[in-house]
């Protein structure tokens, strides 16, 4: 939500008809950074995401003999 709120800031500099060349061309290149940036970092919380299941998944067969995350619901997932 934070990224959005900012990118509409960068384009009221952008759109504004009272702000310098330079401020344009800095807003212009910051709003197209920001989503490039949200975008490695969505990436990398569903890397971490996956990460931890296949640890839950780990967990739960050791302690309960069978999982319901990581490789067996992978497993699962293709089946149905």
């Amino acid at each position: 939500m934070l990224s959005i709120t900012g990118e509409a800031f960068l384009f009221i500099i952008i759109l504004g008809d009272k702000t310098s060349h330079f401020s344009r061309t800095l807003s212009s290149f910051l709003g197209m950074m920001l989503p490039a940036a949200s975008l490695l970092l969505y990436a990398r919380h569903r890397a971490s995401e996956v990460h931890d299941a296949h640890l839950l998944g780990a967990l739960e067969e050791r302690f309960f003999g069978h999982s319901f995350h990581g490789k067996s619901f992978e497993i699962l997932g293709k089946i149905s």
